[in-house]
């Protein structure tokens, strides 16, 4: 893959949330790099820089995301990975003391349900766990 950001270079600013972004995922220094430069680089800088979280070889994108995918619906509880999306979300524009209330009432809640009550019986009884799917 081939990446930039050609705002500069066509007399734009940073579009489409870039300005957010970027340096949420890779700092200020490194994003104004980008934006000021519009250069291009490939999948292993942007790998290096944060901008992306795995590089695979061409024509194996599809069949890495599905691989992953079903690791993680295999693994792990559905309404868990609703929550913490939700609480990554949230929290990237909270004060470090409020999320931290916020995830300490969430986790309280939490230790009460069925999902934890899977996880950790599976956990003793040395199987995979077996979440219920979201909805059901």
């Amino acid at each position: 893959a081939k990446f930039t950001t050609a705002f500069s270079q066509r007399g734009l600013i940073a579009e489409h949330a870039s300005s957010w972004l970027l340096p949420r995922l890779i700092g200020p220094g490194r994003a104004l790099d980008l934006l000021w430069s519009a250069r291009k680089f490939m999948g292993d800088e942007a790998y290096e820089l944060g901008v992306v979280e795995r590089v695979v070889d061409t024509g194996e994108s599809v069949q890495a995301a599905q691989d992953y995918i079903s690791e993680l619906a295999a693994v792990a509880s559905p309404t868990s990975y609703k929550i913490m999306k939700a609480q990554l979300y949230l929290h990237l524009n909270m004060e470090l003391g409020e999320a931290m209330k916020e995830s300490n009432e969430w986790m309280a809640h939490s230790l009460t349900q069925n999902d934890f009550k899977e996880g950790v019986r599976s956990f003793l009884e040395k199987r995979p766990p077996e979440f219920k799917r979201i909805g059901d």
